[in-house]
């Protein structure tokens, strides 16, 4: 992922690639690789425009968070978002 500019933590970059293997067979097709590289770049787009100081940290309000998530592209059908209480 780093070769195509993404700087995800370990966790980050697992729960996208279980969300992106869609036939569950640990491994990807070139389709199911697309899909997650332009989920990654649109998120990457999306968080730069909350980012204007260029930190790494943004801080969002309900509100913000359901507009940029609703202008983000929709993961596989079979994906189920996993929720953890922190």
């Amino acid at each position: 992922m780093q070769a195509s500019g993404f700087q995800l933590e370990q966790q980050a970059f697992y729960e996208a690639c279980k969300a992106y293997d869609i036939e569950k067979r640990g491994q990807f097709d070139l389709l199911e690789y697309v899909g997650m590289q332009v989920f990654l770049h649109n998120s990457k787009k999306v968080f730069a425009a909350f980012d204007s100081q260029r930190t790494g940290v943004i801080s969002l309000d309900f509100s913000k968070f359901v507009c940029t998530y609703i202008h983000l592209p929709c993961l596989p059908h079979s994906a189920t978002p996993s929720l953890t209480a922190g």
